[in-house]
């Protein structure tokens, strides 16, 4: 039998086979005890149709097209919404190791690959209000704009959003052509 198993099964401990899918913070599993089974062949195989199964019940995982968490998972610090959080970084590399708010926003490219793309506000102590909601408002646009690329199936560019210190991103709003593309 070849060692590479379908996504989302395992053999934990060298006597059975384990489904495990995880959707919005819960966890689904079985096992298929190979002693139960005719074969590991057949007990493979059951394993599969049940993670089939309930693959067909579940919402898609929120890292496929078009998809995404309509709220923040309980153990998430997430800002506002879902894909944006708040955060202090600390940068051990200057003295004193200060911290820097930054919003955070969470993101997939045109090749699936995760990004998290960073709006530093500044140093903490060190900036205005005003630093922080451009900041946080930036952020929004960047994830609303996100989210609208992926709803309509068109790419998203994030180089819109170079020089945001110096430019007002948004509100986001999305212009439609007669043709129904966004400009």
């Amino acid at each position: 039998m070849s060692r590479d198993l379908p996504a989302n099964i395992t053999i934990p401990a060298f006597d059975a086979y384990q489904v495990r899918i995880v959707r919005d913070g819960h966890e689904y599993s079985a096992t298929f005890a190979w002693s139960r089974y005719e074969s590991k062949e057949c007990a493979l195989s059951a394993a599969i149709a049940w993670r089939d199964d309930l693959l067909a019940k579940l919402p898609p995982a929120a890292t496929t097209l078009g998809s995404y968490r309509s709220k923040p998972q309980k153990n998430k610090r997430s800002y506002n919404r879902v894909g944006i959080s708040r955060y202090i970084g600390v940068d051990r590399r200057k003295l004193g190791a200060p911290g820097y708010l930054r919003f955070a926003v969470n993101w997939v490219d045109g090749t699936g690959q995760s990004k998290v793309t960073s709006f530093q506000v500044g140093k903490v102590g060190a900036f205005s209000w005003e630093d922080e909601l451009h900041a946080a408002c930036t952020a929004e646009a960047f994830r609303t704009q996100w989210e609208f690329s992926r709803a309509t199936g068109q790419s998203f560019d994030p180089t819109n959003y170079e020089g945001w210190r110096h430019k007002q991103c948004y509100p986001f709003n999305p212009v439609v052509s007669e043709q129904g593309e966004h400009k």
